[in-house]
């Protein structure tokens, strides 16, 4: 259908570099969906890319689409918004934006007990382990997130990640 068609439009120019297609086709995507998702779950769902635009030199528009997408998410919702401020610290390498994500996500996972959200946690965890050059620690928690998306059948790709640690240590 034109959501799938879109998505792989996205992944394409993503692989070929062009992450300025890809957010196009990524957006185009999300319009489209918005059509036949709950509100919720399409302002989660847009925030997942928004570290791509930090990827194109574009972090201020990044973070007024994560404020005015957590501007209209209910409690406590608009906490668990949070992991887009872990993904787009860990592409700034800015440590206390990943922090203030983390801060609310575990806030969320206190009153809601997602836990298969419990990964973004130890995904910031290792991202900032990463930032800080404390490597070691880094790829034992890239580790288990690895671990944990593989238990939970979910495709989040750290190998990057991990590479990265290897290669800075």
């Amino acid at each position: 259908d034109f959501s799938s068609v879109y998505e792989h439009y996205s992944r394409y120019y993503a692989y070929k570099g062009q992450v300025a297609k890809s957010i196009e086709s990524y957006e185009t995507r999300a319009d489209y969906d918005s059509k036949f998702t709950n509100p919720i779950d399409n302002l989660l769902g847009r925030l997942f890319e928004l570290r791509d635009y930090c990827l194109i030199g574009k972090k201020d528009l990044a973070l007024k689409k994560q404020k005015d997408a957590i501007s209209k998410l209910a409690p406590p919702f608009d906490l668990l918004a949070g992991f887009s401020a872990v993904f787009i610290g860990d592409i700034l390498n800015d440590t206390k934006i990943i922090e203030s994500g983390l801060d609310n996500v575990e806030a969320f996972l206190k009153i809601k007990k997602f836990e298969h959200v419990r990964i973004i946690v130890v995904i910031g965890q290792a991202s900032i382990h990463r930032c800080k050059g404390e490597y070691d620690l880094a790829i034992t928690k890239y580790n288990e997130a690895k671990a944990v998306a593989i238990s939970m059948g979910i495709g989040h790709d750290l190998t990057i990640s991990l590479m990265e640690c290897h290669i800075a240590k």
